[in-house]
């Protein structure tokens, strides 16, 4: 009796595994942002979230209300492009599922129930106001970005140029750690003490529980001052790079990927403090404890590149909770304090609003990504 010999399985490597671009497959990636774009609509829609009463009106009353006179141009604007992603991201994550002009029907159908429902529940908002012309605009830049999903769906996620390098360079279930990497550059766009901080909640809610803390009468020095801001930019640069770097494939060029990302959170970080600010001063948040701390916080990346996910793992979450304990927990700069006096937020405090939510809630997301107990790998390609 003759034993068999078994033939040992060849290992397949990750550009056999992925699939052609010809292939007709479904984007997690893209349905990933759309439901994080969904929710980032909700939260500007209904910042602040407070005061809510009712006026004596019907909810739906603005439907029939008269056509205003004169629609300011700004808010024209920011609605049609502030729905335009959420229509292109519909579109995107019905694909292939529902394609064609039927993915467009139903996600103009979707856009106008959703905006619909915001706006009446705006009317019970004192801050807000529930207007016919933002329900049109805010569809029609919907229907917009639903039109231009449909007409690149199959380009875009079928053959595109941009897949293949998705399907190179990051891993097959990088899509939730990619998002969470772009939420990380929405979430710093928001002027807080200590640059590129995030998750200062206790702060946000309520700042008189610091001077019942042991150090709570501190009173620290230039020095120290300059101390903590190295740490903690230091350690908020180290977060989110750890967990950018997590998502990459070992072929990938990983240390050239990372310092662009860098490069694109501190030119939008620039961006946005010139808007908030002075447009003549975009480089005012950038002091020498802060460029001092990124700088640290760099190098430190581009050491850990060759190390083992397990460990970055361990070190991305001891850098996210020791920044989240000086960013609540420790006493702010008082020359911010004087520099937020000339912060003018005007008409972009709604999205002011939506950066500050993005901000609070971005520390606990990456929290729950980087304590999954196993790290499952898909078996399909966003």
């Amino acid at each position: 009796m003759y034993s068999k010999r078994r033939t040992p399985r060849r290992r397949v490597s990750d550009e056999e595994s992925a699939p052609q671009g010809w292939q007709a497959r479904a984007s997690p990636l893209a349905q990933i942002c759309f439901f994080a774009y969904l929710g980032l609509v909700i939260d500007a829609s209904l910042y602040p979230f407070v005061g809510w009463h009712d006026r004596g009106i019907g909810a739906f009353d603005y439907l029939l209300a008269p056509w205003p006179r004169h629609a300011f141009e700004f808010d024209v604007i920011v609605n049609v492009v502030g729905y335009f992603p959420l229509g292109l991201f519909a579109v995107y994550a019905l694909y292939p599922r529902v394609r064609g002009l039927a993915s467009v029907f139903v996600t103009c159908v979707g856009a106008t129930a959703l905006s619909a429902l915001l706006e009446a529940a705006q009317t019970f908002l004192p801050s807000r106001v529930a207007s016919r012309v933002d329900l049109v605009t805010n569809v029609a830049g919907a229907c917009m970005g639903a039109l231009v999903a449909h007409s690149s769906a199959r380009a875009i996620l079928d053959r595109s140029r941009l897949r293949e390098l998705r399907q190179r360079w990051f891993e097959s279930d990088a899509g939730a750690g990619l998002v969470l990497s772009v939420l990380w550059l929405g979430a710093i766009l928001y002027p807080q003490a200590l640059a590129l901080a995030v998750g200062a909640i206790v702060k946000a809610i309520d700042p008189s529980v610091l001077t019942d803390l042991p150090f709570g009468a501190w009173e620290p020095s230039a020095q120290d001052f300059e101390f903590l801001e190295v740490a903690g930019c230091g350690l908020f640069t180290l977060t989110p790079g750890l967990l950018f770097s997590m998502q990459m494939r070992q072929s990938a060029p990983r240390a050239w990927l990372l310092l662009g990302y860098l490069l694109a959170a501190l030119a939008l970080k620039t961006f946005a403090t010139g808007l908030t600010y002075s447009p003549s001063a975009p480089l005012v948040w950038i002091s020498p404890g802060a460029l001092g701390g990124i700088a640290l916080g760099a190098l430190l990346l581009l050491a850990t590149l060759r190390w083992r996910e397990g460990l970055r793992r361990l070190l991305a979450l001891f850098a996210l909770l020791a920044g989240l304990y000086i960013a609540n927990f420790m006493p702010d700069n008082p020359y911010f304090g004087a520099a937020w006096q000339d912060w003018e937020r005007g008409r972009l405090l709604n999205f002011y609003g939506l950066a500050l939510g993005i901000n609070l809630i971005w520390p606990l997301l990456a929290l729950v990504y980087l304590l999954r107990v196993r790290r499952l790998r898909a078996t399909t390609w966003p």
